[in-house]
């Protein structure tokens, strides 16, 4: 498990990981930009307000994951019913030969 370093807000927090450090690393890179940038856009310069800016940061990776997910089902259902159609007219060939 290898150690890395999390730097929010003047802070550097601990993190250890068995992840592939190439991912995680990466995953750290968007947590840091996605908090600065959203720092920047609500203009908290109050010190310890870092919490309430995680907590915006953490509202919006949760929206993005419900859109995805979302996403994710209609997709699958727009495959399903392709299947199913494709499947239905391979059937009415094999029945009944090319029209």
């Amino acid at each position: 498990m290898k150690s890395y370093a999390i730097k929010l807000d003047g802070e550097t927090f601990s993190l250890r990981s068995d992840g592939e450090p190439e991912a995680v690393q990466r995953l750290i890179a968007e947590l840091e930009e996605r908090f600065d940038k959203m720092k920047r856009a609500t203009r908290i310069t109050r010190a310890g307000q870092g919490l309430h800016i995680m907590t915006m940061v953490a509202m919006m990776l949760l929206n993005e994951l419900e859109n995805l997910r979302t996403r994710h089902d209609q997709l699958g259902s727009e495959a399903l019913d392709f299947a199913r159609d494709l499947s239905a007219k391979i059937d009415d060939l094999l029945l009944n030969g090319p029209t």
